[in-house]
């Protein structure tokens, strides 16, 4: 799990959460744990309005990017395969 300031390369999956609810990353930690119990992920974690530089450099390094686009937590999640995957 990466957050900001820190900043790697994957290697292979990867994926950007942004705005998402504490439940909400609970169940995606479950379940790619259950798709994908041997590979190593990288998931880039932001939840918070400042640092845009570091989110656009998650979102360029990520296979997938996953969002609560209104930040109810209430299954309004946004869901987009980046050109990296």
């Amino acid at each position: 799990i990466v957050t900001h300031p820190s900043m790697i390369m994957p290697e292979k999956i990867s994926f950007t959460l942004i705005n998402l609810e504490e439940k909400q990353k609970n169940q995606f930690a479950k379940a790619i744990n259950n798709l994908f119990p041997k590979d190593n992920i990288t998931i880039y974690m932001y939840n918070e309005s400042e640092n845009q530089n570091w989110l656009e450099r998650a979102i360029t390094r990520s296979s997938y990017v996953l969002m609560d686009k209104d930040g109810s937590g209430k299954k309004n999640i946004q869901y987009i395969r980046t050109t990296n995957s």
